[in-house]
């Protein structure tokens, strides 16, 4: 990853002053750190939330949709904090559990970050699946959180502390997972962002929840609170410092990079089964029957997907198989190129060997070509080409024929099962009828293009070899022309 050095300073100084301020705000004395610690938390994530939305400010940028839930998300985290602040200041219901549900429902469209992405959605019905998951996590974590926040006591905090735990870490090993599998800059430099914030925030609220809150029972205002928006200055810094324009990076390992690939449309599934693990617990009827939904719904997805994969990789078969055809043909007379006539005579040339049969070949130069480039222009010329290789593909005797072209204006003949004589029939029908088409050639002394064929036909032997048939058709070309040319030799 490529850093934007002149973003270093300015987002280095903003997030180092950021950390200092919130130091500095729950150790004076005059004012309620408290308030100002919970002033400093709820604005840590609303910066985060302004960079995220920065991020994504170009419409026509593939990452736009995802920088935005990633700003969302942040909000979200902000309201569960502000809500906090409500409740310790006595001014909001204690027990509603609202501010642990926003604190939690944050990993929502985080999690839609990571576990779906455009190309994914092969099919309208996928996205609505994604959507009926989302919605279902959304009802689980509800439910959840006001189901914990009835138990009160170390109960109700040991719940909250598990269901937070879970969310960390399946976010962090989700967004490792999509920075592996990153094949462009700008997603990398996205996943790059949330990998290291969710790495520290995991590690954070492990510390603080079970250190700080459980182990010694500390309040907030006071210095330990630092540490919680230590993740979103994190996540600012990589943020605005990673280049998103910067070259592909290096891919990773072919196996790594198809499993981290594959992987992330089981990352909702999962969360959703986890959070009805947890809800089971108390409510075991709701969550059985989520869980059952959610793995329904996976399969049906899978299914979908699985459909829209056999069909693209039919395509790219389809595709693969034009090009292949391509490769093999000549552009300009559509019948096979010098490629293609090299691998069937050697094929044939096997095969007239292992049958003891002979093997023909005519080898066809168009008489006097180069005056007609010179009289009437190239593109005369590739229409004359064109004219006549149509023309001797229409006069072999057989399907098995292979005509190709050679290379300029010559042609290449092969003829299985072919012995000399009736080659040289085959030869002088080609020849006749390229007379016939009376193209007009005012260089040529018969006034229309002709032909030259040179015939040849072996059995092949141990000894023989299809070069010494290309040899051999190739003098007998160079006869019929020497003899003066519209005419064919063997």
């Amino acid at each position: 990853m490529r850093i934007i050095r002149p973003r270093a300073m300015v987002a280095c100084g903003l997030a180092a002053g950021f950390v200092l301020l919130h130091l500095l705000a729950v150790s004076q004395q005059r004012f309620d750190p408290m308030v100002l610690s919970y002033g400093m938390q709820v604005l840590a994530p609303l910066v985060a939330a302004s960079v995220a939305w920065w991020q994504g400010r170009d419409p026509g940028m593939v990452t736009r949709t995802r920088w935005r839930l990633v700003a969302l998300a942040f909000v979200l985290w902000a309201a569960g904090m502000a809500t906090s602040l409500c409740i310790d200041l006595a001014a909001c219901d204690p027990d509603s559990g609202i501010d642990i549900a926003a604190y939690v429902l944050y990993g929502v469209p985080m999690l839609l970050v990571l576990a779906t992405s455009p190309t994914e959605w092969a099919s309208p019905l996928i996205r609505v699946i994604d959507a009926a998951m989302v919605v279902l996590l959304t009802v689980l974590i509800l439910v959840n959180t006001f189901q914990l926040s009835n138990m009160g006591g170390d109960a109700l905090l040991s719940g909250y502390i598990t269901m937070f735990d879970a969310e960390n870490f399946l976010l962090f090993l989700f967004a490792s997972l999509r920075l592996l599998a990153a094949a462009d800059s700008r997603s990398r430099a996205l996943y790059a962002a949330l990998t290291i914030y969710t790495g520290i925030y995991m590690a954070v609220a492990v510390y603080y929840n079970h250190q700080v809150v459980v182990a010694q029972g500390i309040a907030a205002g006071t210095r330990y609170d630092v540490m919680v928006g230590v993740p979103f200055m994190a996540f600012v810094l990589v943020a605005l410092l990673v280049d998103p324009d910067a070259p592909a990076p290096r891919p990773a390992a072919p196996r790594l990079l198809r499993f981290a690939a594959a992987v992330p449309p089981f990352f909702l599934t999962i969360t959703v089964v986890v959070v009805a693990a947890l809800a089971a617990r108390n409510t075991f009827q709701l969550g059985i029957a989520c869980t059952i939904l959610t793995i329904l719904g996976y399969g049906i997805r899978s299914t979908l997907q699985q459909v829209h994969h056999i069909g693209a990789a039919r395509l790219a078969e389809r595709d693969r198989d034009a090009m292949a055809d391509l490769a093999w043909r000549d552009p300009l007379t559509g019948i096979g190129n010098r490629r293609a006539f090299d691998a069937a005579l050697h094929l044939e040339w096997d095969r007239a060997r292992l049958t003891e049969h002979s093997l023909g070949l005519l080898m066809i130069d168009i008489d006097h070509f180069k005056a007609v480039n010179d009289n009437l222009g190239h593109i005369a010329g590739d229409e004359v080409i064109n004219a006549v290789g149509k023309a001797l593909q229409s006069s072999a005797s057989l399907s098995s024929d292979v005509l190709a072209r050679y290379g300029g204006e010559e042609f290449a003949c092969l003829l299985p099962d072919t012995p000399l004589r009736k080659a040289h029939v085959i030869a002088e029908r080609m020849r006749a009828t390229i007379q016939a088409l009376a193209i007009a050639h005012p260089a040529s002394p018969d006034g229309v293009v002709t032909i030259s064929v040179g015939v040849a036909s072996m059995v092949p032997d141990g000894a023989a070899s299809a070069g010494q048939l290309v040899h051999a058709a190739d003098r007998a070309l160079y006869a019929a022309k020497a003899a003066g040319r519209n005419r064919v030799a063997d």
